[in-house]
């Protein structure tokens, strides 16, 4: 997010708003309906990635293979949009607050 409230859009506004709300209300964020399928996706992905390796692995290529399974062993876990948004929220250390009233164009 942007630091100059004038530049930031409508949407990350609004979506700031609706996160703001879900932790003064659930002390949390709502579910995100689509994060099971992005977990989803997210094992998909990660199968197709260790069974990569294991063929390298048996065809004598054990350092691509490692290489591969550290990659997969760093990757950050999955996130859904409002939880980017959240953490780029908490990392700011933001305390302007967002009036739900506030229109912006």
């Amino acid at each position: 997010m942007n630091e100059d409230p004038k530049r930031e859009s409508t949407y990350l506004q609004e979506r700031a708003k609706t996160i703001y709300g879900d932790l003064r209300r659930n002390g949390g964020l709502t579910p995100d309906p689509g994060n099971e399928k992005l977990l989803a996706t997210r094992r998909t992905i990660d199968r197709g990635w260790r069974e990569v390796s294991l063929m390298l692995a048996a065809t004598g290529d054990r350092v691509l293979a490692e290489r591969v399974q550290g990659f997969l062993d760093d990757m950050p876990r999955p996130r859904t949009g409002s939880e980017v948004l959240l953490q780029e929220i908490l990392l700011r250390g933001t305390t302007r607050r967002i009036e739900p009233e506030t229109r912006t164009r």
